[in-house]
């Protein structure tokens, strides 16, 4: 092993250039998978639910994310 500072330092940018460039293909297999699971999801819905008790569902999420606003709505303007 030598001790000449060129090695030195070498070995510690090899070291994180492979530790960005295994980041950036877990980056994109992370990203292909999260598609993947997207796709597997709305392929199991639609085979699973008919179109009304799908717009059913869909209706009741978004009355209950208005639900907080209620409160919003029974105060009157000043």
């Amino acid at each position: 092993m030598s001790f000449n500072a060129k090695d030195m330092t070498q070995g510690g940018q090899i070291a994180s250039m492979r530790i960005r460039m295994f980041s950036q293909i877990a980056n994109i297999i992370v990203y292909c998978l999260v598609i993947l699971f997207g796709i597997i999801i709305a392929l199991t819905l639609s085979i699973k639910l008919t179109w009304q008790t799908f717009v059913n569902g869909m209706v009741w999420y978004w009355c209950q994310t208005l639900a907080p606003m209620r409160d919003i709505f029974k105060s009157q303007p000043v």
